[in-house]
């Protein structure tokens, strides 16, 4: 079955093997169609394609746009998945993730998660309450152990374990179970504290002599202690 143009160029054809062809733009619920498929209808679905059981869904109207899947959706690109999204409208994506003007997430050259700002510009990690770091989760539920706690509060910080580095400067108050330790054999301090001429003890702490207060500040490689 074919209809023709008067010039006899077939304009609609349907064959034996099911085929149909258009020569020309498609309009459904409008009569004058601007693209190759145009589907025109009241707000909420527009087009379904579905095979019985699974469908996917084309909705516009109340100031949005939308795609719905049954259950996963999947955006592919070269014949690989490059996004899902599942029912629990959880998302993973196959690759990195540039945000803004060049700021990155993904994998490193070792696999490992890099977050890293454009350049010239920081890494802001803002939380509404205390600021927590974990090691050694396993899923997104398992955190693992808490390594440092930073207090919103106060500005305090708790860490699990030691601290090593050239220096550290800490506005507010700094715990730890396992005490402070320094092991410099170079000339001058290696623990300073000051008071800012103020009357008050900025390091305080008691040893296992009964020693308390101003009196401990320090406690020596030989068994000495003394304040400053």
């Amino acid at each position: 079955f074919a209809v023709s143009d008067i010039s006899g160029v077939p304009i609609f054809d349907v064959n034996s093997s099911g085929i149909s062809y258009f020569d020309g733009k498609v309009g459904i619920g409008i009569a004058n169609p601007l693209y190759q498929l145009h589907v025109e209808g009241p707000s909420g679905i527009v087009s379904r394609i579905t095979d019985g059981t699974q469908s996917i869904d084309l909705y516009t109207g109340s100031g949005l746009s939308e795609i719905s899947a049954t259950t996963k959706l999947l955006l592919s690109t070269s014949g690989t998945t490059a996004l899902t999204l599942d029912s629990s409208q959880n998302a993973t994506f196959a690759g990195n993730i540039t945000v803004g003007d060049g700021h990155f997430i993904g994998d490193d050259t070792f696999d490992n998660l890099l977050l890293q700002s454009s350049s010239g510009e920081n890494l802001i990690l803002s939380a509404a309450n205390d600021l927590i770091f974990y090691t050694g989760g396993s899923s997104p539920t398992s955190y693992g152990t808490q390594r440092l706690r930073i207090f919103n509060s106060d500005g305090s910080a708790t860490f699990a374990g030691s601290i090593t580095g050239t220096s550290a400067n800490f506005s507010g108050i700094v715990y730890s179970s396992g005490g402070f330790r320094t092991g410099s054999t170079n000339s001058g301090y290696n623990l300073l504290t000051r008071d800012n001429n103020n009357g008050s003890y900025p390091f305080y702490c008691q040893n296992s002599l009964g020693i308390s207060g101003d009196a401990a500040i320090a406690r020596f490689a030989y068994g000495s202690y003394g304040a400053n």
